[in-house]
């Protein structure tokens, strides 16, 4: 073999190889993912990060509307699903259990936005909207949930 600046052609070509190899794969922030819904439409797709602030959602309570959550915890099977509302002070107000087993983003999990809207605080904070399971206890934010008088929409 022909050697190149101390290198064979062997090495050359599979170091090569190995640097496509790897950017055939996209970084991923968090294994676990979350869709959240307004009726029909998507208002929130992420990867979850530790590190990033969660979206704001914004809700309309004046139309009889439901919020939908499909989280994804890396295609696991999952039991003791559980979304809870926490005040700006983390306290909890609320909790919804969704019993059996759900895997990836099977089995949305829904509550009434008049259900929520009737907890909003007087001081116009945003409720916090987190998602448990048994096998992931400390849970996670997944959305700020904000009350207007329009359409729903997510800053991200």
């Amino acid at each position: 073999m022909r050697q190149i600046k101390g290198f064979s052609m062997v090495a050359a070509f599979a170091a090569t190889g190995l640097v496509f190899l790897l950017f055939a794969f996209s970084a991923r922030p968090g294994a676990h993912s979350v869709q959240v819904y307004v009726d029909d439409n998507l208002v929130v797709e992420r990867y979850i990060d530790t590190r990033l602030e969660a979206p704001k959602v914004a809700l309309d309570a004046a139309h009889n509307q439901q919020l939908i959550v499909r989280y994804n915890e890396c295609g696991r099977t999952v039991t003791g699903r559980k979304l809870t509302i926490r005040n700006s002070k983390g306290a909890m107000l609320k909790e919804w259990s969704f019993g059996g087993e759900s895997t990836g983003f099977n089995n949305a999990m829904s509550c009434s936005v008049k259900e929520l809207s009737a907890l909003k605080s007087k001081d116009a904070s945003p409720l916090r909207l987190y998602y448990t399971s048994k096998d992931f206890a400390e849970g996670q934010q997944i959305a700020s949930l904000v009350f207007t008088s329009g359409s729903q929409s997510a800053s991200k």
